[in-house]
């Protein structure tokens, strides 16, 4: 009886029969629910996947009205900061960024100013003042969360939006006054 079996599943030349794909099932339905876990779990792993922070460096440039005093009479040092209605500018002063939302995100705060473009000293109180043309104060937030836009505000003086290239690039420059 087993020859009889034997017989029928034998093809013509003397090979075996192969097994319907059917009877694979077990196997076919196994590597498809495998391959569909793997994707949901590579899905997954992307959608809670969180960019590490990045760090936002920049500048803002106070143009006019800054000063800058002298240590000594016969040594000019290039430290300054804003006068008048510039008096908010200054080493310290808090600078804010925000997500696409509006949300505040980060908070750094301004590195001292140093003078640049130079154009006038004159004599003041037994020390010598030096009038800059610009007064450039660096900020550097380590920590900053990813996103494609980021709004950059120094104390209370309006907010400019940056995109995450000019970011990446420390591209991120302000300015103030003429």
């Amino acid at each position: 009886m087993n020859s009889d079996i034997a017989e029928r599943r034998a093809r013509p030349g003397g090979k075996p029969a192969r097994k319907p794909w059917w009877r694979y099932r077990r196997v076919l339905v196994s590597g498809g629910l495998g391959l569909i876990l793997f994707g949901v779990l590579v899905v997954d792993e992307v959608r809670n996947s969180t960019p590490q922070p990045i760090p936002l460096t920049g500048t803002l440039t106070l143009k006019g009205g800054s000063k800058a005093f002298s240590g000594a009479r016969d040594s000019f040092s290039s430290s300054c900061e804003g006068i008048g209605g510039y008096a908010d500018i200054t080493r310290g002063a808090q600078v804010v960024v925000r997500d696409p939302e509006g949300r505040t995100i980060a908070v750094g705060a301004l590195g001292p100013g140093k003078t640049q473009d130079v154009t006038e000293y004159k004599q003041y109180n037994g020390g010598t003042v030096r009038y800059a043309w610009s007064c450039v104060f660096p900020f550097e937030i380590p920590e900053v969360p990813w996103h494609d836009f980021y709004s950059v505000e120094v104390t209370h003086r309006g907010q400019v939006t940056f995109t995450q290239a000019q970011v990446l690039l420390g591209e991120v420059h302000l300015s103030l006054g003429n």
